[in-house]
């Protein structure tokens, strides 16, 4: 699994999203998403455009390229979910969550 394909999963998983629902969010079919999380494909640029603007997160974040501050990509996630201006909380909770189990939610 690529950098890509586990940031995407998991946070979809982290925003309580199913795959059908991010595919909806981003304009793709479901088996695209499903594509991504397995590592078969990746998005041409437009794609992943959409897909950082419905995470609220960068492009470079996204596709792995390390942060100037060196955070992990947890630390990165906490501080995108704080920049959202809704249901931060709610996602933080799934997103911890999230990680205690695992990665399984």
């Amino acid at each position: 699994m690529s950098i890509f394909s586990a940031k995407v999963k998991s946070m979809r998983k982290g925003m309580g999203w199913t795959q059908d629902e991010l595919a909806r969010r981003v304009g793709v079919s479901r088996s695209c998403v499903g594509n991504w999380e397995q590592g078969l494909r990746e998005p041409d640029f437009e794609t992943t455009e959409a897909l950082a603007d419905v995470f609220n997160c960068d492009i470079d974040y996204l596709v792995g390229k390390k942060s100037d501050n060196n955070l992990s990509v947890d630390e990165m996630y906490v501080i995108e979910c704080m920049r959202a201006d809704t249901n931060t909380k709610e996602r933080l909770i799934s997103y911890a969550k999230f990680l205690l189990n695992g990665g399984e939610i």
